[in-house]
């Protein structure tokens, strides 16, 4: 239940909207037509119109007013909802089926290097891609047009998983595609999510190079030592000490 002083806001919120011109214009008219009543009707049926019609105007106020909290709820929701998207680590794209740009996020705008201001509402196509602007956009929607892309997914399952790769310089992206579906069970938006792999990738192979170089540099002299303590075994059959210190060492050097 809505406190008065909260009402009062609301009303007051509620006359400063459009539909409050729609409001007053059916008021307007109701009272035309009570007033034009007043020369036709009896006593009676005056009264009883009078009670109708304010019944009506009562019901379209409070009709007003509930769909001015509705969408002050759904406005509320929609800018939650672009905040969130907004601060997210990961680039988000979204465009309608004819793949024109609604939804680009702060995280896409470092990535590709352009601003939403210069993207949303433009249409992206394969003919996009020598476009100092949307020529790296046009890869990432259409990774058919990447230097290298590897599908992850089915082809014909929701959603949509796709490794995207360039060289000079080297990147690597791992980009989600999702629907969104309409009341209708039309595909009505399509949100892709583009996941920078290139730092942690370069992490890996830097960690790969590493072992692979580190194995190598100790499997020379290990290799070395294990044939050592073999000789040595060979040699010193007769002297039980060295001989137990030879194959232990030579148990280390494999292990």
């Amino acid at each position: 239940m809505l406190s008065s002083q909260s009402f009062k806001k609301q009303v007051k919120s509620y006359a400063k909207t459009p539909e409050f011109i729609v409001f007053g214009v059916l008021v307007a008219l109701i009272i035309v037509i009570f007033v034009i009543s007043i020369f036709y009707l009896s006593s009676l049926f005056l009264v009883v119109s009078a009670i109708v019609f304010a019944g009506m105007v009562v019901i379209v106020f409070l009709s007003g007013i509930r769909l001015m909290r509705v969408t002050e709820e759904a406005s509320k929701k929609s800018l939650e909802l672009a905040y969130i998207i907004d601060n997210l680590e990961d680039a988000i794209i979204g465009y309608t089926p004819d793949f024109k740009i609604v939804v680009f996020n702060s995280a896409a705008e470092k990535l590709f290097k352009v601003s939403k201001e210069k993207i949303i509402g433009q249409i992206v196509s394969p003919k996009d891609i020598n476009s100092p602007e949307k020529g790296f956009i046009a890869q990432i929607v259409f990774p058919s047009l990447a230097p290298s892309a590897h599908q992850i997914s089915e082809s014909s399952t929701w959603p949509q998983i796709v490794d995207v790769f360039f060289e000079n310089p080297n990147l690597e992206f791992h980009t989600v595609l999702y629907p969104i579906i309409d009341e209708k069970g039309v595909v009505a938006r399509f949100i892709k999510t583009i996941i920078n792999r290139s730092r942690e990738q370069g992490v890996l192979k830097s960690k790969n190079e590493f072992i692979n170089i580190t194995a190598h540099q100790l499997r020379t002299p290990l290799t070395a030592l294990n044939w050592t303590f073999e000789n040595m075994l060979k040699m010193i059959q007769n002297d039980k000490e060295l001989l137990l210190l030879a194959e232990e060492g030579k148990k280390v050097a494999e292990r």
